[in-house]
């Protein structure tokens, strides 16, 4: 939104055929959020390589924002790792907006949070969540560039139209998906500016 972007999405390769994956929102806009963002990848990917396990992952990165950023500073962060062999995730959300799981192409459940924001207090615990992915679903992670993108009017584009926007398409291609939805936010915002970095990542199951 400010010509240097502060969200955060990754995908790392772990052993066993697992993938890790995350998406993450810095505090503030332009090259300080860009940098605390970077801190955050080197942070993660450090971890993710030494422990396979998600709440390790993340107790460990947020102790190390927590001693090398300002009070002031800080991170939301969902970090998952998908068992492709089982089709099962592992995930941790540290305040991150609600990831969207699409289910029978009708039902959307949120994945709410599991931990505290990332850099704000010392030994935060995080606790660990496991979906089965059924033939189908789709999870949809996003961060609040996109629900809280304005139109001229200073509407919202909001969780509602997401969510019906997701279910809509969830018998599309993950592509297909995040087109469709980052236009029909541009639909939306009719021209309006963007005030925020926007990051979208779908996981389907086939």
């Amino acid at each position: 939104a400010k010509s240097v972007g502060g969200d955060y999405l990754d995908f790392i390769s772990l052993p066993n055929n697992k993938l890790g994956f995350c998406v993450g929102d810095i505090t503030g806009k332009g090259m300080p959020a860009a940098m605390l963002m970077a801190n955050l990848q080197a942070t993660l990917r450090s971890h993710a390589i030494m422990y396979e396990d998600c709440v390790k992952c993340m107790y460990g990165t947020n102790n190390l924002l927590y001693r090398s950023t300002d009070p002031t500073k800080f991170a939301t962060l969902f970090y998952g790792i998908l068992d492709q062999k089982n089709a099962t995730i592992q995930y941790s959300n540290g305040g991150h907006d609600a990831p969207l799981l699409i289910r029978n192409n009708e039902e959307a459940i949120h994945l709410d949070s599991t931990g505290l924001l990332l850099g704000v207090m010392k030994e935060s615990e995080y606790e660990m969540q496991t979906l089965a992915l059924q033939p189908g679903d789709l999870l949809l992670i996003y961060s609040d560039g996109i629900t809280e993108a304005m139109n001229p009017q200073n509407e919202e584009y909001g969780i509602e139209r997401l969510e019906e926007q997701a279910i809509r398409n969830s018998t599309f291609s993950s592509k297909e998906t995040v087109d469709s939805i980052l236009q029909d936010v541009q639909d939306h915002a009719e021209g309006t500016p963007q005030s925020d970095d926007i990051t979208l990542m779908v996981i389907k199951r086939i």
